[in-house]
């Protein structure tokens, strides 16, 4: 995942593009959005445009910190109606 900007503003007001590459299909998704995406948005335009043609990856390289790829899960997770339940080794 990759997001591209200073590009030229369309219609509706994108100026960046979202960039999804597939590593076994070799097919790119390219998402047009605005500067101002925050983890959600990300992670809704994640779950309409690519989950739904690629599903669940097993892995994401991302050039972002690691709260950002954090509530990016998060989010995702929320789409797909999943709980996460987190446990521990050592219960006192």
């Amino acid at each position: 995942m990759d997001f591209v900007g200073g590009l030229l503003t369309t219609g509706k007001g994108h100026d960046y593009l979202f960039v999804v590459d597939d590593r076994v299909s070799k097919m790119c998704v390219l998402m047009p959005y605005k500067k101002t995406i925050n983890r959600k948005d990300a992670s809704n335009l994640f779950f309409g445009q690519v989950w739904v043609h690629f599903g669940i990856p097993r892995s994401i390289i991302l050039d972002r910190d690691i709260i950002f790829l954090s509530a990016f899960w998060t989010t995702l997770r929320e789409n797909m109606d999943t709980k996460l339940k987190i446990s521990t080794t050592f219960h006192p």
